[in-house]
């Protein structure tokens, strides 16, 4: 800037000159780069064969690759016959056909700056869904995917080492799925020395249907399914961090993750009903409160669920099943609302400080390879109005609480007690044994006959067994908190 004599500022004509210079550079750069992206051909020659495009010139790492317009439906499907790199894929509108890119050859994406990040493959406006059946993928700098909803981008290379390989050069790069649409990986993602990461947006699917070889993973939204054992890699240091989202078992069946990867439940997420799916004995640690809708089926966790002693609360929603078989060590409260919460084999929530049955929802112990036990300083929460709770046991498998641990009565009331019925519900063989000091109000617990006792034991085991001339199935609690009732076993209805 230059000032006047008279004290106004004018700007300095040779500034204005140099700055019109630079925008017009950076315009013709522009226009230079785009020209290059190279569009293919209506036509079935080799991809990496300059006929194959219209310009008569093979894209480039610094390209986009462009599908656009209509297609002979056969043209749609193009080999590769030697290693190919561009700057990326892009397909905004074609008709015709499905675009497939085949060969045993390398196709590499450099990636283009796009939206503001950088691109491999842009399919925001696709028409077509996408499918790569190339020897191997390279990914040489980290890197977006963008597949709209109602599109499909398929990785389908089928033969090991075949990969979608996001090391070159021994530099591990980031790939991160984008938008509402599919992912489907038939064939291995690769990386080595395992810093690579794989991370899921948007509001779409990701399928890992092979044994992959990257050892982070992470689910901010979206679907993400597993239909392979090592889909997770399973090597050492392997973990998926959930943030958000689905995730679902889409194999052919019960699906056990082999390995030992571990987990980072850093938020809430649901468990898809498709199949159910066992995350194997890799630990689980919790990054805050987290909520885990199980929406049908079973999720199994073998490892041990921490918190680091931060206290972080573990909520069970849905009408699914949680299986919990580790020494869980989480210090904060077990919240079950929907559906069942399952303590198998060694499981145990001895950490948990409250432990909460809602109406409708159910505390299995019967899987457990001995009693389940509360400790000093644990709480027993039933709450709820018109919905039982259940507290489901086997033979030999009941639930104890120390005299320590009182048991609350929130909300039940029987019909007859001014509620809307829903008393919790003892199912099974097993005992429930309640330790408690004495009688009282709703951090006790009150024998209606009138006697006091430190302790009052609730048999579930078929029989009528009878105490003090009431039937030990149905204890009652304060008139004003609710009752017991002995429930049927279905084994033995008769009884």
């Amino acid at each position: 800037m230059k000032f006047s004599r008279t004290g106004s500022h004018q700007p300095d004509r040779r500034f204005c000159l140099l700055w019109a210079i630079v925008i017009a550079a950076i315009g013709w750069a522009t226009q230079a780069v785009r020209a290059a992206d190279q569009t293919k051909a209506n036509n079935a020659i080799s991809l990496d064969q300059g006929g194959s495009w219209v310009s008569g010139n093979a894209p480039g790492s610094g390209n986009w690759a462009i599908w656009n317009g209509a297609y002979t439906p056969s043209n749609c499907t193009n080999g590769i016959n030697n290693n190919v790199t561009w700057g990326g894929i892009l397909i905004p509108n074609v008709t015709g056909a499905p675009v497939q890119i085949t060969g045993s050859p390398t196709l590499s994406l450099a990636g283009l700056p796009d939206g503001g990040g950088v691109d491999g493959i842009d399919m925001s406006s696709a028409t077509v869904d996408l499918t790569i059946g190339t020897g191997r993928i390279n990914i040489s700098q980290n890197q977006t995917l963008d597949v709209p909803f109602g599109r499909t981008l398929t990785w389908a290379a089928l033969t090991a080492p075949y990969a979608f390989n996001l090391n070159v050069g021994g530099t591990s790069y980031h790939l991160t799925l984008n938008g509402g649409g599919n992912f489907v990986f038939n064939a291995n993602v690769y990386d080595d020395p395992l810093n690579a990461m794989v991370t899921m947006n948007g509001t779409g699917a990701c399928t890992l249907a092979a044994e992959n070889y990257v050892n982070h993973w992470t689910l901010n939204s979206g679907i993400l399914n597993l239909a392979h054992a090592y889909a997770i890699s399973g090597r050492s240091g392997s973990a998926l961090t959930i943030k958000g989202g689905t995730l679902d078992n889409t194999s052919s069946g019960t699906l056990t993750l082999a390995g030992g990867p571990s987990f980072n439940w850093n938020g809430s997420f649901t468990f898809a009903d498709t199949a159910s799916l066992n995350l194997g004995g890799g630990a689980v640690t919790l990054g805050g409160n987290v909520q885990l809708t199980a929406n049908g089926r079973t999720l199994t966790v073998g490892g041990a669920i921490g918190d680091g002693g931060a206290g972080y609360s573990l909520t069970k929603g849905g009408p699914g099943t949680l299986t919990l078989s580790g020494a869980n060590t989480y210090a904060g409260s077990t919240l079950i609302n929907a559906g069942t919460l399952a303590l198998a084999g060694s499981g145990s929530i001895a950490n948990s400080p409250l432990v909460s049955l809602a109406g409708g929802a159910t505390l299995d112990v019967s899987g457990l390879t001995t009693p389940a036990t509360l400790g000093s300083g644990q709480t027993f929460q039933l709450s709820g109005s018109t919905n039982g709770a259940t507290m489901l046991t086997a033979s030999g498998h009941g639930l104890t609480l120390s005299s320590t641990s009182p048991l609350q009565f929130t909300a039940f009331k029987p019909v007859g007690l001014g509620g809307g019925g829903g008393s919790p519900d003892a199912v099974g063989f097993g005992c429930l044994d309640f330790g408690f000091q004495h009688a009282g109000d709703h951090h006790g617990f009150e024998r209606r006959n009138g006697a006091d006792s430190s302790r009052v034991a609730i048999q579930a085991d078929c029989q009528r067994r009878r105490r003090n001339g009431r039937h030990a199935s149905q204890w009652f609690a304060d008139g004003q908190r609710g009752w017991f009732q002995r429930k049927p076993c279905p084994l033995h209805p008769q009884r």
